[in-house]
């Protein structure tokens, strides 16, 4: 057993069903698809690396699929989220589902074909353009959304490549969970911004 791992996977879980709860349930559905899409597979994939670590294996596996889950599905549903939010302006449901299912199609070619780099591509696309909405939001006077979507990027991007400098690898593991928590944690309060969207 891995005890600081489980811990800090349980943390970051914990942050993302806070988050859910407290945040994402109270939006319109199309909305909460687009959030819960990046925000709830972290939060799984937290759960079940957190049994793994505390000693039943099995259960990496299903942890590294919604790792994968998050980073092509939820990184389109994080990145049209973020539109909707800063635009204020609602998603035609078709598009926002199309974008859903691209997603899925887009871990189906990662999952079953070997293309493991598009999934990479598609976070290497999303999150800059997600900190460019961050942007645009200072632009339109919102501030406060312009500073939780920029917080998040770069407490994502930190949670992905400072790890890699310490010398520690039990310790990067550990603080990838908690910069990522915290990454989640900066895009629910960003949802929490969204007004009512009809």
């Amino acid at each position: 057993m891995e005890t600081s791992h489980v811990v800090s996977d349980f943390v970051l879980a914990a942050v993302g069903f806070f988050v859910f709860f407290k945040y994402l349930v109270k939006l319109d559905t199309l909305s909460t698809i687009l959030w819960e899409s990046f925000i709830l597979s972290i939060a799984i994939a937290a759960i079940l690396g957190g049994i793994r670590y505390a000693g039943y294996v099995q259960a990496g596996e299903g942890s590294v699929f919604f790792q994968k889950l998050a980073a092509t599905v939820g990184a389109l549903g994080l990145l049209a989220a973020s539109y909707q939010l800063v635009s204020g302006k609602a998603i035609n449901r078709i598009v926002g589902y199309l974008t859903i299912g691209i997603g899925f199609v887009l871990l189906a070619f990662t999952e079953f074909m070997d293309f493991n780099a598009i999934r990479n591509y598609v976070v290497l696309l999303c999150l800059p353009l997600v900190a460019v909405l961050g942007v645009w939001a200072f632009v339109k006077g919102k501030s406060m959304i312009g500073l939780f979507l920029i917080g998040g990027v770069v407490f994502a991007a930190t949670a992905v490549f400072a790890p890699q400098h310490l010398t520690n690898s039990t310790d990067g593991i550990d603080a990838y969970h908690y910069l990522l928590a915290i990454a989640v944690l900066c895009f629910g309060l960003a949802a929490s911004k969204q007004p009512k969207i009809k």
